[in-house]
């Protein structure tokens, strides 16, 4: 797997709200915003802003590197559990160890 290089998220308390800003590099014009969650994002307590910073930056640190070799290792190899219906089934510990086993070949 070929290492994706580390971004960095900048969090910035504005006068219309939180901004996320995604840096992919240390170009200044390759960054990007966050996607927003409804409600806005916070940090610095525990509360609901908090629990929505903390899901972007997980969703989008985990889902981009890692979502491709996933469906490889994992969605694409995944069949129904019955025949006669049209149902797969993931495990969270799997897919937990699946990640875990990708972070240890990172050497994270």
């Amino acid at each position: 797997m070929s290492r994706a290089p580390m971004k960095r998220y900048v969090a910035e308390s504005t006068s219309s709200g939180v901004e996320m800003l995604v840096q992919h590099s240390d170009h200044p014009d390759d960054a990007s915003s966050l996607e927003y969650l409804p409600g806005g994002y916070e940090w610095g307590y525990e509360g609901a802003g908090p629990t929505r910073l903390a899901y972007a930056l997980l969703s989008n640190s985990v889902s981009e590197r890692f979502s491709e070799q996933f469906m490889k290792d994992v969605v694409s190899k995944t069949s129904p559990i019955e025949e006669h219906r049209q149902v797969v089934v993931f495990y969270e510990k799997d897919i937990l160890r699946w990640l875990r086993s990708q972070l240890i070949e990172m050497e994270l």
